[in-house]
């Protein structure tokens, strides 16, 4: 399954890139986030990352792995998780009024977790709209988000 968004911000790509391509600082911004820390330094290929997400209303532990990191423009992680594995990408490009944000996951479903396949779609849609609501109260917002 992929899931993919699109939003400009009212923020240069250096500002956009440094705050939601370090997952170190998911918790700074993204709502659906209860914690987020670098397991030893960070942001750098690598580095480890544990961030505890709300899902369907309970805490869940997801450890990425930061496997491409090219500053200010993309960032990839490789997310493990009890019953999911995905490969998280934030690419970020100038646009005309700040920068152009683009957030893909390729979501990998294990066990019970195949059961909730038809309503995750909604789920991650409904995650995607708070974050970013948050970045746009943030950086300010550019055309708006577009899902792809």
């Amino acid at each position: 399954m992929k899931e993919s968004l699109n939003v400009d911000l009212g923020a240069g790509p250096v500002e956009a890139f440094a705050l939601v391509a370090d997952f170190g600082r998911l918790a700074e911004w993204d709502p659906g986030v209860v914690s987020s820390a670098w397991r030893s330094g960070g942001p750098v290929v690598g580095a480890v990352c544990d961030v505890v997400v709300t899902f369907l209303g309970r805490p869940a532990a997801v450890t990425y792995e930061l496997i491409e990191h090219e500053p200010p423009r993309i960032a990839r992680y490789v997310a493990r998780a009890r019953f999911m594995d995905s490969v998280d990408t934030v690419v970020v490009d100038p646009a005309p009024d700040g920068s152009r944000l683009s957030l893909s996951a390729e979501v990998h479903l294990r066990g019970p977790l195949l059961l909730l396949r038809p309503v995750l779609p909604r789920v991650f849609a409904r995650s995607a709209r708070r974050a970013v609501a948050a970045l746009r109260r943030r950086f300010g917002d550019g055309a708006g988000p577009r899902r792809s």
